[in-house]
């Protein structure tokens, strides 16, 4: 399990977010123009790590609190942990 979940890597690229957990295990993209808003939050301690799903959409999740919440133009809502919530909005909001 640490193999698979250890470590969450998102990358943006000029058209899409993608992340995924460990060597690419569920891997998952959005289509940057898809992306209607980025915000940072803070995750309650009892969603755990992993993948969960959440009253605010699912959560991808290896360790800490600090999560930015992604808003898709259907209205469909998840959350990617990160230790650089700040960077990875900025990111966002730069690609978009």
């Amino acid at each position: 399990m640490l193999y698979l979940f250890g470590s969450l890597t998102v990358e943006i690229t000029d058209e899409e977010l993608q992340h995924w957990f460990g060597p690419g295990f569920w891997k998952k993209s959005y289509l940057l123009q898809d992306i209607e808003s980025a915000e940072i939050v803070r995750n309650c301690w009892i969603y755990g790590w992993g993948i969960r799903l959440t009253p605010h959409g699912w959560l991808y999740n290896v360790s800490g609190l600090d999560a930015v919440q992604i808003q898709l133009r259907s209205g469909r809502k998840f959350r990617i942990g990160t230790d650089d919530a700040e960077g990875l909005t900025a990111a966002l909001q730069h690609a978009a």
